[in-house]
């Protein structure tokens, strides 16, 4: 077995952890801070031993300490996404067959996402305790990452118009906006915008708009990378087909923040975001 530089923690006893309820915990739990819910001493224990299992390490107390003080923060500042988040990852807490199945076939995806996560610090502590626990990880990390875009990623919105209940035609606007990027595992990527609106008031008019690019993608520090082919932008009106056009693009190199985040509200569905200029935020989900 290779050597590593931190003790990990014995499977067996891992378990009992994250099954039997501790002696502080049955006796009274020390609120941390409060807030809705109260942010208690055995939470922060489980998410850590949570981390523990899933990762295969054992934070020192110079990390459990900075991963409780980052915790203790996001309750002060009141930070809903962080505590929904957490809130969500506890209820796999003394469920050892579902920690043992996310370790078992996603252990790689749990670590990018939060070596994607540089701007929370409790993520950076669980990384750092990681590459110490796991130095042979190390030197293929911005291949892992890059392994990690791999596959399609989607999102879709939508307004549908009203329904005159007496006439049965459709009144208002309507549209559709969906956006999907497919990441190739040599590092090509394929990507679409397509746009779709119309208008009842004064008839029905409606028109199309897309884009479609592809080239290579890359990951640049905290910046997503794309390196754009020619591509081209259709413009496609029914009222009007005089305004109809094909128009191509020139190759481009663009860069934006990203990060991967996670929809408590969507079982905990992975999301691939990034900040376009006067967008921030936009956020594919995978497929």
């Amino acid at each position: 077995m290779t050597a590593r530089t931190v003790q990990v923690i014995p499977t067996v006893f891992l378990l009992l952890v994250l099954c039997l309820p501790s002696v502080a915990q049955r006796q009274t739990d020390i609120i941390l801070v409060s807030g809705n819910p109260p942010l208690t001493q055995s939470m922060v224990d489980h998410a850590v031993a949570i981390y523990e299992f899933v990762l295969d390490i054992e934070l020192d107390p110079g990390q459990r300490d900075r991963f409780q003080q980052a915790t203790i923060e996001y309750w002060k500042k009141d930070d809903r996404k962080q505590i929904a988040a957490l809130l969500e990852s506890l209820k796999l807490y003394g469920k050892p067959d579902e920690l043992r199945k996310i370790r078992d076939s996603n252990r790689q995806g749990v670590i990018d996402a939060l070596r994607a996560d540089t701007g929370s610090p409790d993520s950076v502590v669980i990384v750092e305790a990681y590459d110490a626990a796991h130095p042979e990880s190390k030197g293929s990390v911005e291949g892992s990452r890059i392994a990690s875009l791999v596959g399609t990623w989607k999102r879709v919105d939508y307004l549908s118009a009203n329904k005159n209940r007496y006439t049965g035609r459709l009144e208002g606007v309507s549209y559709t906006d969906t956006r999907t990027l497919e990441v190739l595992p040599e590092g090509a990527f394929k990507y679409s915008w397509v746009h779709g609106h119309c208008d009842y008031t004064s008839g029905a008019c409606c028109h199309q708009q897309a884009s479609f690019r592809n080239g290579t993608i890359a990951l640049e520090g905290t910046n997503l990378v794309l390196n754009m082919a020619p591509g081209n932008d259709l413009y496609k009106d029914d009222c009007n087909h005089s305004l109809d056009k094909n128009s191509p693009t020139k190759a481009a190199k663009v860069s934006y923040p990203w990060t991967f985040s996670r929809d408590p509200n969507q079982n905990n569905a992975l999301f691939l975001c990034w900040d376009e200029p006067g967008k921030k935020n936009v956020c594919l989900k995978k497929q």
